[in-house]
């Protein structure tokens, strides 16, 4: 029918012409509609832009007396860009970060292997960090509760350096390398070295860490919990007294003694002397008497 109605639009001009008018109306009426439908989109936009833009305007003005906060995170927005920055280096600069770090821990291990031998000077360096923690307290009257806690993790650190290495009160605490504490007479004569549970080192260390972890818990508020510090300062010498007690009355269950100074000692004791001594003391003294005799002397 389509191709009959064309080709009778091609006789007759009128309906040819109201064909031709009826598409360009259609045409026109889509235009028209397309550019509202632009013109709202443009207005929602710029609506949603200036609403976001007062939003925004609206906190600026409000954090104007706020400055440090502002400030701290200015400086969390630089940090998380310079974290950034490290994850998308390449993997040289990594390498040379862990070598870094690898390299302050072997200085400072090598400083602490050290400084193994001198007992007198590090004791010395952690009571005079206790003494400045203890001034503190003093001082500004508070931190009561990390005083506290600091005393109990002193504490059970000192029973672990008085306890011996294996207790035969333990349930199952048998040992076959000799360290182990006599239990009959007989045992008892023999000597054995005394074997620590917490050695000399570990328990200095472990001290001066508690000790300098409490003295910077002490520039925070938040650790200041309002107590009573009578109450702690008894219930703590109730603790120690009953704590030590105990100790003392197991070393003399077990007859030893965990503290060496006083003890007797040889006067060459680990000196090796005489002609077949070891280092260099024994060779120049036999190459000494080989040469003024000719040889060893012997006895006959």
């Amino acid at each position: 029918m389509s191709a009959g109605r064309n080709n009778y639009a091609r006789h007759d001009p009128y309906i040819y012409n109201h064909d031709a008018t009826f598409a360009n109306s259609n045409a026109n009426f889509y235009a028209a509609a397309n550019d509202t439908h632009h013109t709202q989109n443009d207005n929602e936009k710029t609506y949603l832009f200036q609403l976001v833009r007062r939003a925004i305007q609206y906190w600026l003005d409000k954090s104007t007396i706020h400055i440090l906060p502002r400030w701290i995170l200015s400086a969390v927005i630089l940090a998380l860009f310079f974290v950034k920055m490290m994850e998308g280096s390449d993997q040289e600069e990594s390498s040379s970060l862990e070598a870094t770090s690898a390299n302050v821990r072997r200085a400072i291990q090598y400083w602490l292997d050290k400084s193994t031998i001198h007992i007198l000077p590090r004791w010395i360096l952690s009571a005079v960090i206790l003494a400045l923690f203890f001034l503190r307290i003093y001082l500004i009257q508070g931190y009561f509760i990390v005083a506290y806690g600091l005393g109990i993790f002193l504490l059970n650190n000192f029973i672990a350096f008085l306890s011996p290495l294996d207790d035969p009160t333990d349930v199952g605490g048998g040992r076959d390398d000799g360290l182990s504490l006599p239990s009959t007479s007989k045992e008892g004569k023999e000597y054995r070295p005394f074997a620590r549970r917490l050695p000399e080192f570990k328990f200095w260390m472990a001290c001066t860490r508690g000790v300098v972890t409490a003295l910077l818990m002490t520039f925070f508020s938040v650790f200041d919990v309002p107590v009573f510090w009578p109450i702690l300062l008894m219930y703590f010498g109730v603790l120690f007294f009953m704590t030590m007690k105990r100790q003392i009355l197991h070393m003399w269950k077990h007859k030893y003694v965990p503290i060496s100074f006083g003890k007797s000692k040889y006067k060459d004791a680990g000196k090796e002397k005489g002609q077949y001594g070891g280092g260099m003391a024994g060779s120049v003294g036999q190459s000494a008497s080989m040469g003024n005799g000719g040889g060893v002397s012997r006895r006959r």
